[in-house]
């Protein structure tokens, strides 16, 4: 007998098998649709289903009807499962991790294990027999509870499924909401199949209708998927579209009621989706978002829109566009708010950094405008006063005791008695002298709030706002500006901001019109020094005219740059520039600082002013100190530096800062005279001196040179002047120190190939100073 027997009802569920396979293709083709891979499970179970029906109805023996029985069960217990999944995917109405999606399929497997071990168990089918009275061989079976509990589970699974889409369908405008209710429609025919089969009301009772009724889904499913695009369009199409952007994006229809939202608008609004779809605009548009309200159906394509909120505030670029159908009529409005905090901020920024440039390219004009102490004071506090937009203000220079040298104060009109008083009791009470023991800037908001401001007796002006700041030089306080208004807080850290970025600038023209003043007034000493020692010897002749050019050469290059940068445009000038220009100007007068202090200091051994002012020195880190301090110099021909030191020299009692000044001498001098070459500086200790040489590779001295080296206003020749510079000091300096400190220099040379000091010094318990 042949184990098959196939009849006309097999070939409707063969075909309903065939159609629902040809879903899944379509489906997992939808990369981009949420639900994809769930909706393609299900079709495959609702095809495995109308399979085995076929297969079961069409075999003639018990053991075979079993078999297609449990193949089916794989099908049955999952099928209705796997649809709410769909569901709750397609709405998605899950918002937790896919993992927890497990706990749906808990029963399926126990279902589906009761089965497989049927018919021993007696649970699931209580009897199972074969029925030939009808069309083909059928399956007589009585059911037991647990097969009444898939029931039970089954239709609770393809209920909520139908809730969740009516509840989404409802609040949807088509073609979505026909979309929708297509999958519920879809719905009701394995519900009414499986219904007529269990409930002793079926018309032709050896027939199950379930998966007939699934058949008929699969060709709803058909059609949906191929007429209204189930699967790729919104709301599956929507997460690709919206939740994948950054911009928040909301949706109204020409009610004004909320229909659809990106993830990132559920987040900024905190809008419960999709349950909050529906409410209107004024409670979407509330608290601090109430602006957007009255822009919702305005005119303006683009608005920005600053929100202020309990965190600070988030600028918004607003866009709104009309939503219309294919003849023109309004269907709503979309909104895309983007968050522009960060180039805002960015934009402020660099309008701030441009206008803070521009600002300090006028104080810089203002104060290299000229080299006149007075004139650079007065530039100073008054391009200060106009950026600050300040009612008055008062500048002073102070010298090394924190001593009011030279200022010009806010009362202009008071006589030179008072104005000392003045600036004594600044000094000793007021906020100048708080500034000075604190070393920082003082904004104060409120002079009444704040008791380090004192009122001055008669003061003709109002002093509410108050701005005072250290100028500094070196970490060195060389003076004190101060800048009033009459209203509180005018002055704000915007305003510090600008003082504080022109700090140096301040500093530096000041510390330039100072030595400039100095420069000035030591010309004039040596030119009535001159008329006064007609007689003098040749080499002091030679050194006025060398000094007087030394002095110039540095004043012209501070005036040169001084005229460039005020010459500079701010749109075409970059600051890195002015302070590259600055820093030769600054490096000018150092340079001329260096030559006015050793003209004071060759001076002062002629008058035998000089003393010395010994202590017990670590020779290991004072050796250490020297040559770090003289490393730059060395490094700017392109030398290299060698020691060659013993391990430990131990200490030495000797005046520190005169034996530092020989070293440093000697070292310079290898270092400005060679090119490229070596220096090698070397020190030893014996049982009665200490020994220290310095030996360079450069361009050496004759022996007649080196006999008259170490005379003071000496040079090699007049072409090393003009190439190398100098007033012939250092080495004179440096011999009169060795000898105030019981030792000598010497010297050994050959031209061509460098030269070798060597400085000797004894080594004694004490040296009493002694004048020269």
């Amino acid at each position: 007998m042949m184990p098959y027997s196939f009849t006309t009802y097999s070939l409707p569920l063969f075909i309903a098998a065939a159609v629902s396979s040809g879903l899944i293709y379509p489906a997992l083709k939808r990369r981009q649709s949420r639900g994809r891979v769930t909706f393609s499970v299900f079709a495959a179970l609702a095809a495995l289903w109308c399979l085995g029906y076929g297969f079961e109805i069409s075999a003639v023996t018990l053991p075979l009807k079993l078999f297609w029985v449990k193949v089916q069960y794989i099908a049955i217990v999952n099928v209705a499962t796997v649809f709410f999944i769909f569901t709750l995917q397609y709405t998605k109405g899950w918002q937790r991790p896919r993992r927890q999606l497990s706990v749906f399929f808990i029963l399926p497997i126990f279902f589906l294990v009761v089965v497989w071990l049927e018919p021993g168990l007696g649970i699931f089918y209580r009897s199972v027999a074969l029925d030939r009275s009808g069309p083909f061989v059928n399956l007589s079976l009585e059911y037991g509870p647990i097969f009444w509990m898939l029931i039970a589970y089954s239709y609770s699974m393809l209920l909520a499924g139908s809730v969740q889409l009516l509840r989404m369908g409802r609040k949807l405008s088509n073609p979505f909401r026909a979309q929708t209710y297509a999958l519920v429609v879809a719905t009701t025919f394995p519900w009414l199949g499986n219904g007529l089969y269990v409930s002793g009301f079926n018309p032709l009772p050896y027939l199950d209708w379930t998966p007939v009724g699934f058949a008929l889904t699969a060709v709803v499913l058909g059609w949906t998927l191929r007429r209204l695009r189930l699967l790729n369009i919104a709301p599956i199409a929507r997460e690709v579209v919206f939740d994948n952007v950054a911009d928040a994006v909301l949706v109204w229809n020409e009610s004004g009621q909320l229909i659809d939202l990106n993830q990132a608008a559920v987040q900024l609004f905190h809008i419960n989706f999709p349950d909050d779809i529906g409410i209107t605009i004024d409670e979407v548009f509330s608290g601090p978002f109430i602006s957007l309200k009255k822009l919702a159906f305005s005119t303006l394509e683009t608005q920005v829109v600053d929100i202020v909120h309990q965190d600070g505030h988030t600028v918004f670029e607003a866009s709104f566009s009309p939503i219309l159908n294919h003849e023109g009529e309004d269907y709503g409005r979309l909104l895309i708010l983007r968050d522009i905090t960060e180039s805002q901020t960015a934009q402020q920024e660099l309008a701030y950094q441009k206008q803070l440039f521009e600002n300090l390219v006028k104080i810089a004009r203002a104060t290299t405008r000229s080299p006149n102490l007075t004139d650079t004071m007065a530039g100073t506090l008054s391009i200060t006063i106009e950026l600050t937009q300040a009612e008055t203000g008062s500048i002073m220079l102070l010298n090394k005791n924190q001593e009011i040298i030279q200022s010009i104060l806010a009362n202009r009109n008071t006589t030179q008695v008072k104005k000392e008083k003045t600036e004594k009791k600044v000094l000793k009470e007021g906020l100048a002298g708080w500034i000075l023991q604190h070393g920082t800037s003082v904004l104060i908001l409120d002079t009444k709030q704040d008791p380090r401001w004192i009122q001055l007796p008669n003061q003709p002006y109002e002093a509410r706002s108050v701005l005072g700041y250290p100028i500094k030089r070196q970490q060195t306080i060389i003076g004190l500006l101060f800048l009033v208004h009459s209203n509180p807080g005018h002055f704000t850290n915007s305003t510090l901001e600008l003082i504080d970025a022109a700090s140096d600038q301040i500093a530096l023209a000041l510390n330039t019109a100072q030595m400039y003043a100095a420069e000035q007034n030591l010309v004039k000493e040596l030119a009535f020094a001159k008329e006064e020692a007609e007689t003098a010897n040749k080499a002091k002749s030679a050194f006025l005219a060398n000094i007087s050019h030394e002095l110039r050469t540095p004043l012209a290059a501070m005036i040169g740059y001084s005229e460039l940068i005020q010459e500079l445009l701010p749109p075409e000038t970059k600051l890195e520039t002015i302070q590259k220009y600055l820093q030769k100007i600054y490096s000018s007068g150092t340079h001329l600082q260096t030559l006015i202090d050793e003209i004071l200091e060759i001076s002062r051994i002629e008058s035998g002013k000089v003393t010395l002012h010994n202590e017990l020195c670590d020779m290991d880190d004072f050796i250490d100190d020297v040559l770090q301090t003289v490393q730059p110099l060395i490094l700017k021909n392109n030398n290299t530096l060698q020691t060659n030191l013993p391990n430990q020299l131990g200490t030495f009692t000797t005046d520190p800062l005169r034996l530092r000044q020989i070293l440093l001498n000697l070292l310079s001098n290898a270092a400005k005279f060679t090119q490229e070459g070596t220096i090698t500086f070397s020190a030893q200790k014996t049982n009665t001196s200490f020994i220290f040489e310095v030996a360079d590779t450069g361009i050496g001295l004759s022996s007649e040179q080196a006999e008259i080296i170490f005379q003071p206003f000496i040079q090699a020749d007049e072409s090393i002047t003009r190439k190398y510079g100098g007033t012939g000091l250092g080495l004179a300096i440096s011999q009169h120190f060795s000898h105030l400190l019981g030792g000598s220099i010497t010297v050994e040379s050959e031209i061509g190939k460098g030269s070798v000091f060597t400085l000797t010094l004894p080594i004694v318990t004490e040296i009493e100073a002694q004048p020269s």
